[in-house]
């Protein structure tokens, strides 16, 4: 029992999991995928055709639908099954052997059970230290999250900085030649609908998000976490900004980011002190 390699059970553990989560998935015994239904319907000819308080509308920039515009015309099941043999990896990559408990938190079960992408910008934020450009999937999903390249800004990390600005100039640049009309109306709908009261439940809309603060507020408080972090070297501070200021505040997995982050072997010296 001892001679055994438990770090590599864990991990062959839970790629297997993960590999028979997909197939209950595709033969639709798996999450029902509310929010990736809307990623699979999003249509390039009609991007943009409800309001984004709507259940299942799509929400994020031209540049993310035809990305994943081959993806979209694949079976509904198969779409599904690979958002969250992605998901599942995402958590795995956070949170290592700790992602088996992790599925039984609410936050996290249900964010798998949704499949939405909150842990894979996790993952972009993470990685996005060491490589700045992952923070394009960031400014072009969520946007508002990007609110942690302050981070670069702070500590006048500028080449960082650049790298990721650039990388999402050039994706959005490469969008807009092949469709610039989409573009113009992602921004006239986003414009047209800010400030409105979200849907109710009866005109096809989500519920109040749990925490009904202004998002002004929240984005100066993510601001100042950043800001804070950035002095006092916590990078960790980077993803539960992000996680705060998100549009609405629905993706909490986004704050999961902070675990591979933080400086265990710091904390295990001040705990034996």
């Amino acid at each position: 029992m001892g001679d055994w390699n438990w770090p590599r059970l864990m991990r062959d553990a839970y790629v297997l999991f993960t590999l028979a989560m997909a197939v209950v998935t595709i033969v639709g015994r798996g999450p029902g995928g509310l929010d990736a239904n809307a990623y699979w319907r999003s249509d390039l000819d009609n991007l943009y055709p409800t309001p984004p308080t709507m259940f299942g509308t799509y929400l994020y920039s031209p540049a993310i639908a035809q990305l994943i515009a081959p993806l979209t015309a694949l079976p509904w099941l198969v779409f599904l099954a690979i958002l969250t043999t992605a998901n599942l990896a995402a958590l795995w990559y956070l949170l290592g052997p700790w992602a088996f408990p992790a599925l039984l938190v609410p936050v996290v079960s249900i964010e798998l059970l949704m499949a939405n992408i909150n842990l894979i910008i996790a993952v972009a934020i993470v990685a996005g230290f060491r490589r700045p450009w992952t923070w394009s999937l960031v400014l072009l999903t969520k946007v508002t999250p990007g609110i942690g390249l302050l981070w670069f800004a702070v500590r006048r990390e500028w080449r960082s900085l650049a790298i990721a600005l650039a990388a999402t100039g050039c994706f959005v640049a490469i969008s807009a030649v092949v469709a610039p009309h989409l573009w113009a109306e992602w921004f006239g709908w986003l414009f047209k609908y800010a400030g409105q009261p979200p849907l109710t439940e009866a005109e096809g809309g989500w519920y109040t998000q749990p925490f009904p603060v202004p998002r002004a507020i929240r984005f100066l408080i993510a601001a100042a976490i950043v800001v804070f972090g950035a002095l006092t070297n916590r990078p960790q501070n980077v993803p539960i900004a992000a996680a705060i200021g998100q549009p609405d505040v629905w993706g909490f997995t986004i704050a999961l980011g902070a675990v591979p982050l933080i400086d265990w072997s710091g904390w295990r010296s001040r705990l034996a002190r």
